[in-house]
């Protein structure tokens, strides 16, 4: 089973996702996110409107992982 998670970096370094549409499920993308980019990166969630206007300005990348 292939994870694919949608993300932003920002030239600062900072990672955004977009907000997730459950709590259980936002918990276990968040793990999975510090695993595959480490515990020091500095992950954050996008509200809806911070999201569009992150993807208005950057790059949309996929983190994948099988």
């Amino acid at each position: 089973m292939t994870k694919e998670c949608e993300y932003i970096q920002t030239e600062g370094g900072q990672i955004y996702v977009a907000r997730p549409t459950s709590w259980i499920g936002g918990m276990a993308r968040h793990q999975w996110l510090r695993r595959h980019f480490g515990k020091a990166a500095n992950i954050s969630i996008a509200s809806p409107g911070l999201w569009k206007s992150l993807c208005e300005d950057h790059d949309v990348q996929v983190a994948r992982e099988d």
